[in-house]
């Protein structure tokens, strides 16, 4: 057991074996779409979507996040704008006639 010191910062332990996956190119064929929306994606006009559309691209946008959580760096400020813009759009639909 090892006593933490406040004000220290915890060493991060380094995991290889998670960083080699996620550092490996895709072995999707082109023209392939990913599952994910990478914060350099296009973002279409959330106003002109369906709903299905909507949920699909919620889909792919959570996904992103969960990809960038599980980087050193964590998740990249615009997939949480867009995830936030998307909750929104969609909570708007729940509250129309």
């Amino acid at each position: 057991m090892t006593d933490d010191v406040i004000g220290e910062t915890p060493a991060v332990p380094d995991l290889p074996a998670v960083r080699d996956i996620l550092s490996a190119p895709s072995r999707r064929p082109p023209g392939i779409h990913s599952t994910y929306l990478s914060p350099t994606d296009p973002f279409p006009d959330l106003a002109v979507l369906s709903l299905h559309d909507l949920q699909v691209l919620h889909s792919r946008v959570a996904r992103q996040q969960e990809l960038e959580y599980l980087q050193l760096e964590g998740p990249h400020p615009v997939t949480l704008d867009r995830l936030d813009e998307l909750t929104r759009a969609l909570d708007s639909q729940d509250h129309q006639p």
